[in-house]
């Protein structure tokens, strides 16, 4: 799916099942010896493409009877499947959302994400304002940045652009930018510190809350983006 991540070499095989999901959460329950108080649905695979047990599953995650973790702890990520992220709005789950953005051009996304399954950046954003406006939850825009691909001063000021477009110039709206992780087999480069920080000013700037990520287990190859088999 994305060309910058080594997981979406990989190959889809099949869905998880409802049973799969929970079971992850009720292994590491019993191995940590405490109750699991967060939960992030990202890494191999478009959650939303699995959408009828990934729904089945907030319903338990979210049920006081079941598992009682809140509503403002659970982050779902999506490359940007519109109609799906609708329907994860009018099904009332109200949990936090992430898309994975990551360009302002459709000729960046495409080197970027080649199968975007047919939605652009247009529809994306739509999708994320319709969530917004529905919900009130918190939205992460997740922007990857690429040497000489969209780390630019322009490219920032294009989505601060887009942002406000689209109403998502809000304080429920914030950008998370990471900077890209070298992947065995990929062509990409880490962009330069002075064009990273130069990125979130001007986002800072123009009254947008923004974050860089900064990698973990890079030292084991194991930071974003890094893991795959």
């Amino acid at each position: 799916m994305c060309a910058f991540c080594s997981s979406g070499k990989v190959k889809l095989t099949r869905n998880l099942s409802r049973g799969e999901i929970l079971e992850q959460i009720l292994q590491i329950e019993n191995d940590a010896k405490e109750k699991v108080s967060g939960v992030l649905f990202m890494g191999m695979g478009e959650p939303t493409l699995n959408f009828n047990n990934i729904a089945s599953v907030l319903n338990s995650l979210l049920s006081s009877k079941e598992f009682g973790i809140g509503k403002r702890h659970i982050t779902l990520s999506s490359v940007g499947i519109a109609p799906a992220i609708k329907k994860l709005a009018d099904d009332n789950f109200d949990i936090r959302l992430a898309l994975s953005l990551h360009a302002v051009s459709e000729k960046q996304r495409k080197k970027l994400i080649p199968n975007n399954f047919g939605f652009k950046i247009e529809d994306i954003l739509n999708a994320g304002k319709y969530y917004l406006k529905k919900t009130g939850s918190r939205i992460t825009i997740e922007y990857i940045l690429v040497k000489g691909i969209n780390d630019v001063a322009a490219d920032a000021h294009k989505l601060t652009r887009l942002l406000r477009h689209h109403e998502l110039l809000n304080p429920d709206v914030r950008v998370n930018l990471i900077p890209f992780n070298l992947v065995a087999d990929v062509q990409f480069k880490t962009p330069e510190q002075e064009a990273t920080q130069r990125f979130k000013n001007i986002l800072k700037l123009n009254g947008i809350t923004v974050n860089i990520r900064q990698a973990k287990g890079a030292d084991i190859s194991a930071a974003c983006g890094q893991l795959g088999y």
